[in-house]
């Protein structure tokens, strides 16, 4: 089954926004404020294998296209037209997805703080394809936190720009209560991002930029003026791919529906005409 969240009330129009990895539909809540003030619900899934929603079973693993489909269905069944489509780094690729192969359904598209899998020139295809299947031969569970407040700071670890009364939020989100303390709620396969590749094998940016670049939606993309994803070449190649799209810079880093969420439904209403 999924979960997820929902902010403001039918007719309005729809705000479908999808998070990144390893998060969940309730990351959106700040943004979510903002859009509705704005006149629009909000419709924030948690993608399959993170948050409430299930996991998949052994054997089985996570793909983009999968998720596309996810968010596919979702737009037929909730929208009675085209939708404000915004996705935060993986989710960023699943919306751009789906408005390459159904523009129809989207009214604009808002990528926050996209990213790019490594160029894979040079490289041994092999080798993303072991990961791949290591990964569904594990069994590796979550490591156990004696209490929440080791939770928040695994979490300012990964989010720097977060202090600890900010980083417990998203704990109390993505921890669930477990014997000997807390654990992530998400799929313990999905750390290893290896069937998350475009084409499941890890050689996707070729193949991920040239679908971006049939997109034909209203775009806008956000990125993060500290972000440690910003690498040589990225934002060039995403320029290429999505050559009208309007592009704006925030004083945040990865995470700016965490860092600076008020900016940022500003901005995503701006891109929508709200």
């Amino acid at each position: 089954s999924r979960a997820g969240r929902t902010w403001g009330e039918a007719p309005r129009p729809l705000a479908l926004v999808l998070h990144g990895i390893l998060d969940d539909g309730g990351a959106w809540e700040r943004v979510a404020r903002g859009l509705v003030e704005a006149g629009l619900r909000v419709v924030a899934p948690d993608q399959r294998g993170h948050g409430r929603s299930d996991h998949l079973p052994p054997a089985a693993s996570y793909h983009l296209v999968d998720l596309v489909a996810d968010a596919e269905a979702l737009v037929d069944r909730l929208a009675s037209g085209p939708v404000l489509l915004v996705g935060h780094s993986m989710g960023a690729a699943v919306a751009a997805l789906l408005a390459a192969s159904r523009p129809e359904a989207v009214r604009s598209l808002v990528l926050v703080e996209p990213v790019l899998p490594p160029a894979s020139a040079g490289t041994d295809p092999v080798s993303p394809l072991r990961a791949h299947l290591a990964a569904l031969r594990s069994s590796a569970a979550h490591p156990v936190f004696h209490d929440l407040d080791s939770a928040v700071e695994r979490l300012r670890r990964i989010w720097p720009a977060l202090d600890a009364a900010s980083a417990r939020e998203p704990a109390e989100r993505l921890a669930e209560p477990c014997p000997g303390g807390f654990r992530w709620r998400w799929d313990a396969r999905l750390a290893s991002r290896a069937g998350l590749a475009f084409d499941g094998l890890g050689a996707g940016r070729d193949a991920l930029l040239a679908t971006f670049a049939r997109v034909v939606v209203p775009t806008t993309i956000v990125h993060g003026e500290r972000s440690p994803f910003d690498r040589p070449g990225d934002r060039a190649d995403l320029r290429t791919a999505f050559p009208g799209a309007r592009v704006v810079g925030l004083a945040g880093g990865h995470d700016l529906h965490l860092e600076v969420p008020e900016h940022l439904a500003r901005e995503i209403t701006r891109a929508d005409g709200s």
